[in-house]
């Protein structure tokens, strides 16, 4: 009588870790969260910016543009990293919100940008100020929208035909200027102020072409 070999189905194969992430993204609906839903992130200790979404639209079934639900969207960046379950005992049993529920971020940069919709083309996704976004805990929020290296090099042109246009001698004038018409291209001018001074200089040593007033006969 031959003899059967049987399988021992009855070990226990480990189960994978729960994958962990640093930075998430929360959604809240202001008639829904609780009112006290920035201190309980603050108790949290964790360091995170939102901006309330309250003027994008979309098409409808009927093709008719409507307003989107207002809602604030949240972007966290933990010291240690958190599973979804711990994410979820934030959300259900301190927010006692169920849905949506939280998303772990792949990048931080990127849901950063999309916050003001930096990189939407969309005319339905309305851009966001940045003076509309609130910091707490002292998430660096500006180094994480920095403008790319592409960005960089149009402001950087966009720089230099406002200090022609405007005939700007001095970079203390220059910064004074931009940091009201824009802070993105003050952040350029604080990465590149040697090269914009170097530029301004040169403006200001270089000989204006005398306009030709030479009437022609």
């Amino acid at each position: 009588m031959s003899k059967q070999t049987t399988t021992n189905t009855n070990i226990n194969t480990p189960k994978a870790p729960e994958p962990r992430y640093r930075n998430w993204g929360l959604v809240l609906y202001p008639e829904s969260a609780p009112s006290n839903w920035e201190e309980i992130l603050i108790e949290e200790g964790v360091p995170f910016a939102y901006i309330l979404h309250d003027k994008d639209q979309y098409v409808d079934e009927n093709g008719e543009i409507k307003l989107k639900k207002a809602h604030y969207q949240i972007i966290m960046k933990y010291k240690n990293q958190k599973t979804k379950a711990q994410m979820a005992d934030l959300t259900k049993r301190k927010l006692k919100v169920s849905s949506p529920a939280p998303i772990p971020l792949g990048s931080l940069e990127a849901s950063a940008r999309d916050l003001l919709h930096l990189d939407q083309r969309s005319p339905l996704q309305h851009k966001y100020d940045l003076s509309e976004v609130q910091v707490i805990l002292g998430l660096d929020f500006q180094y994480l929208i920095r403008p790319t290296k592409t960005e960089q090099n149009a402001i950087m042109r966009d720089i230099r035909h406002i200090i022609r246009e405007h005939e700007i001698n001095e970079i203390s004038d220059l910064w004074d200027f931009l940091d009201e018409i824009n802070p993105f291209y003050s952040m350029v001018l604080d990465d590149k102020t040697y090269a914009i001074s170097s530029y301004i200089n040169s403006c200001r040593h270089k000989p204006k072409k005398r306009r030709d007033v030479t009437k022609v006969s």
